[in-house]
């Protein structure tokens, strides 16, 4: 396993949220501070434990050791939520603040550690949580500054005018802290608006294109009277097809949810070709001749080619690679019987063999101008008779988990468009009527 492979498996125990949104960003912000903070902590903490045990200071080495490892704790730890992170970072920081103003005073690093606390609360939590954070703060600073007043301990840290410096040191850190809250505060409410926009603007592109592909994907089919349907169908069987094999461990390499999706959203468009087919051919009622048949074969090409020439033009898409995958490879067959390459088992693409089944059972089931629909039991009947010659028998074999999801998807589709011819009828009927 490669470092950056570590990094990136570390890096999703921490970060969740689906990109993009704030909550996906604030993760991202807390990943890097954790993982800087381990890493410059390694090279940090031997010098300053060794100069602390050589001055004495056992105190000093043992809250450095104590830290460093609640470092490590909260960066390895898969459990934690995001916000038991958070606390488990700042509350950490406030506490050492606290510790370094009571060992050194002024002299040491508490007074600029105490910066960090209210502005990480604010920056990763809330500007709600920043200002108890800071509360607390103030509250601290007052109750050391009367404590060690009262207890007359300020001039042997100080000297001079005790109070006057500790009022000036706790007052510019509180005034620093403020401004820096203020700005964090105000970059993070520009961040969350800029994000709901591009939220915004990527679901409207997403709708667009997901309509586009199923415009088209019509236009290819305008002239079947299973228009439309026959691509709903088809895009269902594939998701189905491909979660389950997911579920059973087959193909996991490929089937990633990502994958999956958009298997789904590119199935449509698996006959674009038939756009470039002559209706002759394509609506031809008896069995096509051989020449026919070859240019019929020719759709997974010009699909192919139509979807490449389409990414080409916006440069590297996987999306549009997926289609063009999908349209030239779904007519391939397992025992090599297929178009337009002939190819054989896993020569083909998945996503081919996916598209081949799911295609096939839709084209049995369906009513077409040169045969009559089959019932979903001769269908299934036809697809497990074939397996290992036209399909590949890894889907097959799964064909009991899915079948019944197949068959309820087809008759809910089927009766849809029933309803929809019926109801057609009805108004023309009406309209003639009048």
């Amino acid at each position: 396993m490669s470092f950056f492979h570590s990094i990136q498996k570390l890096r999703a125990h921490h970060v969740r949220s689906s990109p993009p949104s704030l909550a996906h960003t604030r993760e991202n912000v807390l990943f890097g501070i954790i993982l800087i903070s381990a890493a410059v902590g390694f090279i940090a903490y031997i010098p300053s434990f060794i100069g602390a045990i050589s001055i004495g200071y056992y105190d000093t080495a043992l809250i450095d050791t104590v830290f460093y490892i609640w470092i490590l704790l909260l960066l390895f730890n898969p459990k934690l939520s995001y916000t038991q992170r958070v606390i488990g970072f700042v509350a950490p920081i406030w506490l050492l603040s606290v510790y370094l103003i009571l060992r050194f005073g002024i002299e040491g690093a508490g007074f600029l550690w105490l910066l960090v606390a209210p502005v990480m609360a604010c920056i990763l939590l809330g500007l709600k949580e920043g200002l108890v954070t800071l509360l607390l703060t103030v509250a601290m600073l007052f109750g050391i500054g009367v404590a060690m007043s009262a207890l007359d301990l300020i001039p042997n840290l100080f000297g001079g005018h005790p109070i006057l410096f500790w009022s000036v040191m706790s007052g510019n850190t509180i005034v620093l802290t403020i401004l820096l809250m203020v700005s964090a505060s105000i970059m993070i409410d520009s961040l969350s608006r800029t994000i709901e926009r591009l939220n915004h603007n990527i679901k409207e592109l997403a709708d667009t294109k997901d309509a586009t592909i199923e415009t088209v994907a019509n236009l290819a089919e305008c002239k079947d009277t299973e228009t439309g349907h026959h691509i709903e169908r088809t895009r269902e069987y594939v998701r189905i097809i491909a979660q389950t094999l997911k579920n059973h461990g087959k193909y996991a390499e490929v089937l990633t949810e990502e994958y999956i999706t958009l298997l789904y959203k590119s199935a449509p468009l698996h006959d674009i070709g038939k756009i470039g087919i002559p209706d002759s051919i394509l609506l031809k009622e008896g069995p096509l001749t051989f020449e026919e048949m070859e240019i019929m074969k020719t759709h997974t090409t010009i699909g192919r080619d139509a979807l490449l020439r389409s990414e080409h033009k916006l440069g590297s898409n996987t999306f549009l690679r997926l289609a063009a995958e999908i349209a030239y490879s779904h007519q391939e067959r397992w025992n090599g019987s297929g178009y337009p390459l002939g190819l054989k088992g896993e020569e083909i693409p998945l996503s081919g063999r996916i598209m081949a089944v799911a295609d096939v059972y839709d084209a049995l089931r369906s009513p077409r101008p040169y045969k009559p629909p089959l019932s979903h039991e001769k269908a299934v009947s036809y697809l497990k008779k074939q397996s290992g010659i036209l399909f590949d028998p890894k889907i097959i074999a799964l064909l009991p988990e899915f079948e019944k999801r197949f068959e309820a998807v087809y008759e809910t589709m089927h009766s849809a468009k029933r309803c929809s011819i019926e109801f057609i009828e009805t108004m023309e009927a009406e309209e003639g009527n009048q």
